[in-house]
């Protein structure tokens, strides 16, 4: 037997809510539609970036204040191409304090800037495949819970209904003792 919890109103409009945010999830959706992110020409501008920073090297960078040692260090943590830096690595890194990490991170903004979307090698069918495959999962499990959630209402209904029967008899004699109560009360 569901508890009230389980089977009650609070259960139902979770249900509810849940299918409307995956509607909105949904790649038809216009939300979706106009930021473009699952798009293949948004993540292949992302991966065109990622490859762009992953060819520059820390060892051969000018950064201010970061020598060779420092640049060993961040080796040592992974740190070896821009593609790599990220602010909250660096700091774990002892000896790199907040203007280090800035003048890290001030150099792969840098890097970044340099870097221009080719959109002749933009969508191959490659990049097509990886995002068919990432949102295409995700998708039919989208579809899946959508298309199953009427189903999913009714029963969320139909176990608030069994138990609102289970608990009906329980409220009726809690609400009768409740009654003689009062009147033993005023008896008093």
């Amino acid at each position: 037997m569901k508890s009230q919890n389980e089977a009650g109103p609070g259960s139902f409009s979770a249900m509810k809510t849940e299918l409307a945010r995956l509607r909105g999830e949904h790649p038809e959706a216009p939300a979706v539609r106009k930021t473009g992110t699952g798009t293949p020409e948004y993540t292949a501008q992302e991966r065109q970036k990622q490859k762009f920073l992953d060819s520059i090297f820390i060892e051969t960078a000018t950064i201010t204040g970061v020598g060779p040692n420092r640049k060993a260090a961040l080796r040592s943590f992974g740190i070896e191409t821009a593609a790599d830096v990220d602010s909250s690595r660096i700091r774990q890194i002892k000896g790199f304090g907040e203007s280090l990490t800035r003048a890290v991170m001030d150099w792969k903004m840098g890097c970044e800037r340099r870097f221009t979307f080719d959109p002749n090698k933009a969508v191959s069918t490659a990049d097509k495949n990886v995002v068919r495959l990432k949102y295409g999962n995700r998708n039919l499990a989208i579809e899946n819970a959508l298309r199953n959630g009427p189903q999913t209402l009714r029963k969320s209904y139909q176990d608030a209904v069994e138990m609102a029967a289970i608990l009906q008899p329980q409220l009726i004699q809690s609400a009768a003792q409740v009654a003689q109560a009062m009147k033993d009360l005023t008896i008093i």
